[in-house]
């Protein structure tokens, strides 16, 4: 082998090297871009529910499941898998957009 070939092996090698390198960053973007789309998502949906169901009394807990249910249900549809530690996040992410309701009609 001469030069020339090593030095084209060696740039084969970089460029497959190069390749898979922009596969698993692509990939970890991807999926980063995934779970801010899931938490943005999620915080719609809660701010939303809170306030649909403002209209009856929020501090049962019936009808704060219900909200959890509807977000999560939501969730599903377009397409999240949403586990048991999501459920309590959005249940307490549910909680303070309830009390943050609660403090803003305080002030008015």
């Amino acid at each position: 082998m001469t030069f020339s070939d090593y030095f084209e092996l060696c740039g084969l090698i970089l460029w497959i090297i190069s390749l898979i390198g922009a596969g698993v960053l692509g990939h970890l973007h991807l999926k980063n871009q995934r779970l801010t789309e899931f938490q943005d998502t999620a915080k719609t949906l809660m701010t939303d529910y809170v306030y649909f169901y403002d209209k009856a009394v929020m501090s049962d807990d019936k009808k704060l499941n219900n909200v959890v249910n509807a977000v999560v249900d939501g969730l599903q549809r377009k397409g999240f898998k949403v586990t048991e530690e999501d459920v309590q996040n959005i249940f307490a992410g549910v909680e303070k957009a309830v009390t943050e309701l609660r403090f803003k009609q305080k002030e008015n």
